[in-house]
Parts: C-alpha cells; structure tokens; sequence
C-alpha cells in the first residue's frame, strides 16, 4: 500500500465499505498503507513481491502466490473480492477459480500505452471474461477491453475525490507538478516545458516520490537558472500546494485515470495536460483546461504562458473545474462501488 493512485482509491473504498461490511485490504507486498485506514479495515501483507531469474522462476513464483492467495482469502470467506492492477488480478482470477466467489477486477493503467509482456497479454484475454465484471476507469480503457478481450463484460467507474474547500483569493502564482519521478510520468519533460515561459513571480512545485531526481534538478538550473523551482518529495499535506497552485501540469507519457490531475482540479488547479489516458474523460479542451497532442512542448508552453498572463480566463476555468469533478466525489463514487460489490 505505498503512496500512488491505485492504493489511494483502494483505501477510499476500504474505508467507505467498512462503514457497511468487514473489508480485508490484502497486499502482495509489506510496505504500511501511505493512506489512512479506518480501524475497521484489515491490512494483511503476503509479502510475495519480487523480481524473477528466468521464466521458470517466475512460474514457481506465480504458482505460490496463486496459493497464498488462495488460501488467504477463502479463509475469511468473502461475499465479494475487488483486485487492482492487470498481474495481480490474473493471479487473483486463477486462485479463486472454482471457488464461487464473485471477482471484480480492474485495470489501473493505459492498456494502449503499457508495454506487458506476451505471457499477460494471453492470460487476462482467457482469465478477464471469468470475471464477475471488468472495471474500466474510462471510456478509451473500456473501449479496449472490448475490443481485444471476447466475452468481457465491463462497467466504467472514475475515481473518487475529495472536493476541497478554496476559494480564488487563495490563489498564487504558482505552477504545480505532482506524481512519481518514472519515465511514464515524464517528469524529465518539465524542464523542457518551463525553458521558454517567463517565471519571474512564479513559483514552481514539484511533488512526488523519487530516489532519482537529481538529473532533473540539475537540467533545471542550467536551462532555468534564476527560476524557483522547489523539489519537495512525497508529502503528507499535498491538499496545501493544491489550495495555492493556480496551474497544475501533468507532463505524463502514459497514464490511468490520473488522481493528480483530478485532485488537482477538485482544488480549483487549472490543468494543462499533455493527451493520455483519461485526460479527455475529464477536460474539455478551453473550458476547464487545455489538452495538449503527445510531445508538442512548445505549444504546451503557450497554453501555460496564455494562463500565466490571462487572470479571469484563469479563474473562469478554476470554476469550471469544480463543476466537472462534482461527477466524481467521494461518496457519489463509493456508493457505485458499494451496490456493485453487493454491500447494499
């Protein structure tokens, strides 16, 4: 349960299902949730995360994770099971087979951008139509089920957020990037993007977990020497630098559903976005953002320069923001999951 949007929208559902039913977060891994968890909810750890040698120890591996699994599961008899994440709910998929419990799976990923290997790429077409149902986190993900996976039987479900309380006069100048130092995310773009815009007033913040950073830190202050850009790491009170951030930059190369980019907007952070994932389920181009094509960092530039100088446009977009995540709140959300899981 490290920091990151999967396990974030796995502790909001914990929580809310906890409310109704006993819920049992079960991990692969043995790191503590970054997220608060209600006591009602029950972390246990498997601990079976690892790199394999060869394929054949990657098998060995599989089959005693499909075990503990297995084993783990039926022991607290389960009305329902949700799994995240395209490997483990495989994995999930083959453990529980037989056993008559329904199995909700989602993919928390761009299928048309990750680069999976032929070996899950062939199990989830013959494991993912034994689902109960496929939870796609939007319209392109669901588009690609149908489309690759025969008999898949799919709903779509955005995540949940918590709208902040804010207001404009909170705002400042501020250009604010948050998400894990990975290539997917494309934090090496950022200082491409900020070369050319004038960052005299501003401040620039940059969030996220990373042990390499550096190289980025460095091509900042030889592009942009006289620029102040605050490399933060993962933080607790990140709702802080949304309250004040007035543009908010998602630079990704592939995502999901991305929970930055919602968060973001929930605090009135007007994004500029380069077009991936489910961007688009969430930004109408001109009216609450703007979505740029895969790799045009000049124009990208532009649509942040424009918002930099354009107060009201600024603030109208701020307002429109609101407006289009109130279809994702919190307990509209998890009451969706809440009647899927049959908790109701």
């Amino acid at each position: 349960m490290k920091g990151g949007g999967a396990a974030r929208v796995m502790s909001y559902i914990g929580n809310h299902v906890s409310t109704q039913s006993p819920a049992v977060i079960l991990t692969l891994d043995q790191a503590d949730s970054f997220y608060n968890l209600n006591n009602n909810v029950r972390v246990i750890h498997l601990n079976e995360m690892g790199d394999s040698n060869s394929v054949l120890e990657a098998i060995k591996s599989n089959k005693k994770r499909i075990k503990r699994i297995r084993k783990k599961i039926l022991e607290f008899n389960p009305k329902s099971v949700l799994s995240f994440g395209t490997e483990t709910n495989v994995l999930v998929l083959m453990a529980l087979h037989g056993a008559g419990i329904p199995v909700y799976v989602s993919d928390r990923n761009d299928p048309f951008q990750k680069n999976e290997n032929l070996y899950w790429r062939l199990l989830r077409k013959f494991y993912y139509p034994k689902a109960e149902l496929i939870i796609c986190q939007t319209k392109r993900s669901d588009g690609f089920i149908h489309s690759n996976i025969k008999g898949a039987k799919t709903r779509i479900i955005g995540n949940p957020v918590q709208i902040g309380e804010w207001n404009i006069e909170e705002k400042k100048k501020e250009i604010l990037f948050v998400g894990r130092f990975q290539y997917a995310k494309g934090f090496d773009r950022i200082p491409l993007i900020l070369k050319d815009l004038d960052l005299k007033d501003w401040t620039v913040n940059v969030l996220g977990p990373s042990d390499d950073m550096e190289k980025i830190k460095s091509d900042c202050e030889q592009l942009l020497p006289n620029t102040q850009i605050n490399f933060l790491g993962q933080v607790s009170n990140v709702e802080s630098y949304y309250r004040s951030a007035s543009i908010f930059v998602l630079p990704s190369r592939s995502e999901g559903f991305p929970n930055a980019l919602l968060e973001a907007m929930s605090w009135g952070c007007v994004p500029v976005v380069f077009e991936v994932g489910g961007t688009q389920d969430l930004i109408q181009h001109g009216v609450n953002g703007f979505v740029v094509r895969q790799g045009r960092f000049s124009e990208m530039t532009n649509q942040i320069g424009f918002l930099q100088k354009e107060d009201s446009v600024r603030n109208r977009m701020a307002q429109a923001c609101i407006v289009k995540v109130k279809e994702f709140e919190m307990k509209h959300i998890c009451e969706q999951w809440s009647q899927l899981l049959n908790l109701k």
